[in-house]
């Protein structure tokens, strides 16, 4: 049985690594920045603090679902919410399906299915000393931290306040006897806690890929009973990088978000077209070791590259700094009207013939796969051993800077061409598995099968 300490690790994991990440990037900052951010970082996890204990204590009218047997929830807009929808639409019975989220941002599922919006906007004064204890019990967690471990603490000691509140508030809710959970993500701390739930309880549970297996994977191990997975290449990735998997707990469904693609084939979509264009999909720059500095070396190295007849441009990580940092690179560099910035079109809609994509670890690049797009790998501010975790890693597409120029050079060839579009059709391949109808039957059979 769960304790509230065991929902508390790995539920924080996530989150304070991300703070702690977003903190290592302090090191490229002028002394006055820092201070700033000092002053700003503590402020404002003391001010969400205080705001958080005199709202009223989080109640919800609704905390019965005993009538539901599908629990469905993400947290997460964007690419996230086409995978749910694409799960939710392959139900035989969506009478049976409850969707909650603590994202007012993401957009409604389907009318036709049942939806709990959790906000969790309060903390009790109980919840707030009981997370005070836990962090003090790991003072380990804020060594060499040096002044910085006070917004550390104290951000520690809020995301455990509101991990606390989910937590007993879900202890409260009451679920079906036979109810099953699909998350999106259990690392994320929300669909951590309920997932926690469903496991003290005995209930099953599953979490959907609905990227690459990142390293949240791997600083949270899955506490699903199962993973569901989009095909052979993913299942084979997750089980290579994630040291608590087995393959009795993967479920291949095929891909919830590009549904209508997996009909098409693989000939159908890779066909030779003049590369007139490369694009570099950001992984985002706290990939990098560097941060944004790591990012703005490489970023430099690329446009660069010196391939006649072809334009360069750029997709960046939907974050604010990093955009401006590619803006600034170009205009000092005085690429601006050159280098494009791809930060409009939602990313199918690049994904264009005359286009090649180059990349390391992001999810798009399974993406730009799927929709029969030309990509080739990238090994240069990302470590080789990082990017062989990547579900689309092979040794023989990903090279660093100068062997990738080489590389892309003689694509112009058409021999070289088509055998690299074989390698895209091996590859999708094995990221699209047949389409399961009827998912929750499905799913049903399949835990009968591996419970006997």
């Amino acid at each position: 049985m769960l304790r509230l300490e065991d929902t508390l690790d790995h539920a924080i994991k996530v989150p304070f690594e991300d703070f702690m990440r977003n903190l290592s990037q302090i090191r490229f900052m002028h002394r006055s920045k820092r201070v700033i951010l000092w002053l700003y970082l503590s402020t404002r996890v003391l001010a969400r603090s205080i705001s958080f204990l005199i709202m009223p204590t989080y109640k919800s009218d609704v905390v019965d679902y005993e009538g539901y047997e599908w629990i469905i929830m993400n947290d997460h807009v964007g690419h996230s919410e086409l995978f749910m929808r694409g799960i939710i639409d392959r139900f035989s019975d969506l009478s049976s399906v409850f969707f909650i989220t603590l994202n007012r941002k993401l957009t409604f599922p389907r009318s036709d299915v049942k939806l709990h919006l959790h906000t969790f906007r309060s903390i009790s004064l109980t919840s707030l000393f009981c997370a005070i204890k836990y962090s003090m019990n790991r003072r380990e967690t804020f060594i060499g931290l040096g002044v910085w471990k006070i917004p550390a603490f104290l951000t520690h000691v809020f995301d455990s306040s509101l991990i606390i509140e989910a937590h007993r508030f879900y202890a409260g809710v009451k679920f079906s006897a036979n109810a099953k959970l699909i998350c999106l993500c259990d690392s994320h701390w929300h669909q951590s806690v309920v997932t926690s739930a469903f496991k003290k309880r005995g209930l099953v549970s599953f979490t959907c890929m609905h990227g690459v297996p990142s390293e949240w994977n791997m600083w949270s191990p899955f506490m699903s009973d199962y993973v569901l997975s989009w095909g052979e290449s993913m299942s084979d990735t997750i089980l290579r990088n994630c040291d608590d998997m087995s393959s009795d707990r993967l479920i291949e469904i095929g891909n919830t978000k590009y549904r209508k693609l997996v009909e098409t084939s693989a000939v159908e979509l890779f066909k030779p077209h003049e590369i007139t264009e490369i694009v570099f999909i950001s992984p985002c720059y706290t990939s990098y070791p560097f941060g944004l500095k790591g990012f703005e070396m490489e970023i430099k190295k690329f446009i660069q590259l010196s391939i006649p007849g072809v334009t360069f441009a750029i997709r960046p990580y939907p974050y604010r700094e990093e955009i401006e940092c590619v803006e600034n690179l170009l205009r000092r560099t005085g690429l601006s009207g050159q280098v494009k910035i791809l930060t409009d079109s939602a990313f199918a809609d690049l994904v264009v013939p005359g286009r090649l994509f180059v990349g390391s670890i992001s999810s798009a690049i399974a993406d730009v796969v799927i929709l029969g797009g030309i990509f080739v790998g990238l090994c240069e501010g990302i470590s080789r051993k990082v990017a062989s975790t990547h579900v689309c890693y092979s040794s023989d597409i990903y090279f660093n800077m100068g062997d990738l120029e080489t590389f892309i050079q003689n694509l112009s060839d058409d021999s070289h061409l088509h055998h690299h579009l074989k390698r895209m059709s091996v590859l999708r391949d094995g990221l699209l598995s047949p389409v399961v109808e009827s998912l929750d039957l499905y799913l049903i059979d399949k835990i009968a099968a591996r419970q006997h």
